[in-house]
């Protein structure tokens, strides 16, 4: 049958006392577990063991066996007042209270293993035993680094920092930007070297906005335009291209460049027209000179419709067949004429051309005796005024002669000489003979055999197309130059 034990006011209880149900107190909050000045040693308390505090048992704190004690519910542990706690305020958040401040003293480090968050608008990150560097949120907008302070990357050469109006970028080597595109909106100040290793575009495409590129140096300035609206470039001072390089023009055929001081040339694998009022040459005090850049060439000169009016031979072009060059030297009109030499050496045809107007042609007796032939070139109506002087300089054997044929003469054409034939050596009478012009029917001259020396034949076409006309005249002594048909 249980027994109860009753103590008195005061009692003492020598030896362990074993308890089987519990130990109440006689009532509600009734009796106190030790004193201010008579404490108890130890407490234990078993697995899952429950300190219960509150009338109600609001407040639990149970051991979890093996990890250690759990305060129940969203209950708070608080230090020094109600104003500082660690509590779990909801399910899977821990809650740590300082009434102003939290103070985390760590020999070593402070670990966050995840997300790190200052929830209240304004908050601050300070650092330094006297809080000299600080980060402060900037509500919707961003952090701010309180005063010159700097964001120093690698070691303290590498910053970025500010003085209030101005942001520094520092860096001992260099500072790399990557970017599909960079938007910089201000004015630029470089003062080293910069490259540029890409495409780069100066202006948005805004109609209407001209572009300028300045070199503001400390005596003279440069300025590069881009004229938006005309379409062009233009330049406020010299331009120089140094030592042979070359301004290009559509491809690398067709340049402006200096290949060598005190020369200045002009190049296209095609045309160069210069359109002008007037195309002056020269430099003061001395003669103005037009010359070749190739030799053994002429020099042409063309109307607009491509039709030559003037050409300047060159001595060491090469001559048709059948006749030899004369001159070593440059001919030209104003000058000199192209002279050709052309020997007695056999019958067959040797054919001028128009390049050989207004040449003197040498005509040379082979003394062997031959019948030789020359043909004029061909005379279209833009070809009228071709002329040639012919001239014996060696005689002519007995039995040389020499034919001077209408381009049309051998196949028996429509062209002609009109003929003025002077002997000095002629009778009364005889001194001078015309033979008038009859297509097919003078369509050759002949200079005949035993032709004295100083003998000259000018012949000068005044008719072009198919009914061309020579007017020829000749002068000589002791024999007569005629016009016949073949």
């Amino acid at each position: 049958m249980a027994k109860k034990l009753w103590v008195g006011t005061t009692s003492t209880l020598t030896g362990a006392v074993t308890a089987t149900a519990g130990v109440f107190p006689a009532a509600q909050d009734g009796a106190a577990l030790g004193s201010s000045s008579l404490q108890w040693a130890d407490l234990f308390l078993a697995d899952a063991g429950t300190i219960t505090m509150g009338d109600d048992g609001d407040t639990t704190l149970t051991h979890v066996a093996d990890t250690g004690v759990l305060l129940n519910s969203t209950r708070q542990l608080q230090f020094g007042d109600s104003a500082s706690y660690v509590a779990q305020s909801s399910d899977g958040v821990l809650r740590i209270d300082g009434e102003a401040t939290v103070d985390i003293n760590a020999s070593t480090a402070v670990l966050v293993s995840n997300d790190l968050k200052l929830d209240s608008d304004a908050s601050v990150l300070g650092f330094g035993v006297d809080n000299d560097v600080t980060l402060t949120h900037v509500a919707d907008t961003g952090l701010l680094l309180n005063g010159t302070m700097q964001l120093q990357f690698n070691d303290s050469s590498q910053t970025i920092s500010s003085t209030g109006v101005i942001l520094s970028i520092a860096a001992t080597d260099e500072i790399d930007l990557t970017a599909t595109a960079i938007d910089i909106n201000g004015t630029v100040d470089i003062s080293g070297l910069a490259v540029l290793s890409a495409n780069t575009t100066i202006g948005a495409g805004v109609a209407g906005i001209d572009y300028t590129l300045t070199f503001n140096g400390a005596d003279n300035d440069g300025v590069i335009t881009w004229a938006e609206d005309e379409d062009y470039f233009t330049f406020s001072d010299d331009v120089l291209m140094s030592t042979t390089e070359k301004v290009q023009f559509h491809d690398t055929a067709q340049y402006i460049n200096a290949p060598a001081d005190a020369r200045l040339a002009i190049v296209s694998d095609g045309d160069i027209e210069l359109t002008a009022t007037d195309i002056k040459v020269g430099l003061a005090s001395q003669d103005a000179n037009i010359q070749a850049l190739t030799d053994a060439f002429d020099m042409t000169f063309k109307q607009a419709d491509g039709f030559e009016c003037a050409r300047i031979t060159d001595g060491a072009k090469a001559v048709p067949t059948g006749f030899a060059a004369v001159q070593t030297a440059k001919g030209g009109f104003g000058y000199r004429r192209m002279v050709i030499s052309h020997t007695q050496a056999n019958t067959t045809t040797s054919t001028l051309t128009l390049a050989e107007s207004g040449a003197i042609v040498q005509l040379i007796g082979s003394g062997t005796g031959f019948a030789d032939l020359i043909t004029l070139p061909a005379i279209t109506a833009v070809d009228v005024g071709a002329f040639f002087d012919f001239v014996v300089t060696t005689v002519f054997h007995g039995s040389d002669t020499c034919k001077i044929l209408c381009e049309t003469a051998a196949a028996g054409g429509s062209q002609g000489f009109c003929l003025d034939a002077f002997n000095a050596a002629g009778g009364s009478g005889d001194e001078h003979t015309r033979t008038a012009f009859s297509a097919g029917a003078t369509d050759f001259l002949t200079i005949p055999a035993s032709t004295p020396v100083g003998t000259t034949v000018h012949v000068e076409a005044v008719v072009g197309g198919s009914g061309t006309m020579w007017m020829a005249t000749s002068y000589t002594t002791g024999v007569t130059v005629a016009a016949s048909s073949t």
